[in-house]
């Protein structure tokens, strides 16, 4: 910005010394030298627009990117939110609603891993990666391994909406 100020300043000067040369009687050297400083003007002005319009480009695809950002991670908060909502109603060892419980477990999963995977197969992937140690388990029998599957699963969530830049 200062090189347009700048640049303005000196293109005002050039137009008056011109004016002045008019009016006085110019030699052709002196023609030349304001042709030339009118031309070095022109060229910064140029340059100075174009990289004006430059910077405006990336902050506008900067700020494009932040709102689809926060947009995927409020979906994705969503989704932690149905995830955490089935780890709280995990029922009880013989309890009638273990199978009803699973399937709704391998739903949200399903759910939420295609919803990664629109986003970025990136996302998606880190989503599914297994926990590396098993917890201990709380879960009702018959339902172990989508206890491990949802605790994995909403642990690896909040990792990517920690780190939306790294997966989106």
């Amino acid at each position: 910005m200062f090189h347009l100020v700048a640049g303005t300043f000196a293109m005002i000067d050039i137009l008056r010394r011109s004016w002045n040369m008019i009016t006085d009687g110019a030699r052709p050297i002196d023609w030349l030298v304001v042709i030339v400083d009118f031309l070095v003007l022109l060229a910064i002005l140029i340059f100075e627009i174009r990289e004006i319009r430059r910077e405006r480009r990336h902050d506008r695809e900067q700020r494009d990117r932040r709102r689809l950002v926060d947009e995927r991670v409020a979906a994705l908060r969503d989704a932690m939110s149905k995830g955490q909502s089935l780890r709280l109603c995990i029922p009880g060892s013989g309890d009638p609603r273990v199978a009803e419980w699973a399937q709704a477990v391998n739903k949200w999963g399903e759910e939420t891993r295609v919803l990664l995977k629109s986003f970025s197969a990136h996302a998606e992937t880190a989503f599914l990666l297994p926990m590396s140690v098993s917890p201990y388990i709380t879960g009702s029998e018959g339902a172990v391994f989508e206890y491990i599957s949802l605790m994995s699963r909403l642990d690896n969530l909040k990792g990517i909406i920690e780190k939306p830049d790294m997966y989106f």
